[in-house]
């Protein structure tokens, strides 16, 4: 709960760093969260400062509440661990401690204050319960990261089991688990703008987060157009013929052959333009374009991978291709 003495702790850290506030409303949700009127140079803004992380931390609401906008919110604690405040910083979620930290990003305001310790007496003596925080999954691991794919993609996968969306995936059945408890938790239903936000922020951890942790070596080719092979998936540019003249080749595999690099010609190189990637799902609909020839990526793995190249061109043509897609562009254009 938000007490007293939790709120007075709160206060005596931020009048140390020239800044205040004033309690506007204290008994907005039975005691478990207060309304603040947070005082800075130049700027003042209504949070609200609650106990626990929800889902609307996760996704602040934009609507407007009783003719004024809903206020930022803000976790308040008593202390917050370092590992706990790197994840709610990966969240965007805002936080405070009676220590001194805080992370506030809110229109016009941007505060992160990390690495303050106090000896103070007042705040030691609150309620050992209210240490207990619960950070947010991190869903962007690289096991979970194929899994949120894969439910973005298949999001049918979602009305399944476990282990059918682990099948798909790959990742385990634990990873499975979670990854499903924390979208039911963030989201009331997994609907078109749930799956697009979700799709928003797993483009933006791909490059980082599971683009490392799958690539299996780099070639020279000759033509990087002509990719032959049956066990071999083609993504980004190089799965777009009818759209591109490409300069490179996106190759996904199982298992990378010595017959599959000789029958191509591939050869190591400074300056490859040929990217093999392990194929980390499995997919339920087989787009090989004809027998014999390789297969192609989902167009949500195309899209990411056109993106990561960082290519301006890259990105028009994947602009192009997410609006010829209904369903990619459902997911790309909210």
């Amino acid at each position: 709960m938000i007490s007293g003495d939790l709120l007075g702790a709160f206060h005596e850290t931020l009048r140390q760093r020239g800044w205040d506030f004033e309690v506007v409303d204290d008994d907005v949700d039975t005691a478990h969260s207060a309304l603040i009127m947070l005082h800075t140079p130049g700027r003042s803004l209504e949070v609200l400062v609650q106990a626990t992380a929800d889902k609307d931390l996760l996704h602040p609401p934009l609507d407007y509440d009783r003719g004024r906008m809903v206020p930022c919110r803000m976790v308040l604690r008593p202390s917050v661990r370092p590992s706990q405040a790197e994840a709610l910083r990966r969240a965007d979620i805002n936080f405070a401690d009676a220590q001194g930290n805080m992370f506030l990003n809110a229109p016009g305001v941007y505060i992160d204050i990390r690495g303050q310790r106090s000896d103070k007496r007042h705040w030691k003596s609150l309620p050992e319960e209210n240490l207990a925080l619960k950070a947010p999954l991190d869903l962007f691991t690289p096991a979970r990261s194929q899994v949120v794919f894969a439910l973005v993609t298949w999001p049918e996968l979602l009305d399944g089991t476990i282990r059918e969306i682990s099948r798909v995936s790959g990742a385990s059945l634990g990873a499975s688990q979670r990854v499903v408890e924390a979208i039911r938790e963030q989201y009331d239903r997994f609907d078109t703008t749930a799956r697009a936000d979700l799709y928003r922020d797993w483009l933006a951890a791909y490059p980082r987060r599971l683009l490392p942790k799958i690539r299996i070596a780099e070639f020279q080719a000759a033509d990087p157009r002509t990719v032959v092979g049956w066990d071999i998936w083609l993504s980004g540019e190089s799965a777009l013929l009818d759209r591109i003249r490409p300069a490179t080749a996106t190759v996904y595999v199982d298992d990378l052959r010595p017959e599959l690099m000789n029958t191509n010609r591939w050869r190591k190189s400074l300056t490859p333009n040929v990217f093999v990637r392990r194929k980390f799902w499995e997919d339920p609909i087989d787009w090989r374009l004809q027998d014999g020839q390789p297969g192609r990526v989902p167009g949500t793995l195309i899209y990411a991978d056109l993106l990561a190249n960082g290519d301006a061109r890259m990105r028009e043509v994947a602009r192009e291709f997410a609006w010829d897609d209904v369903r990619l562009r459902e997911l790309t254009s909210r």
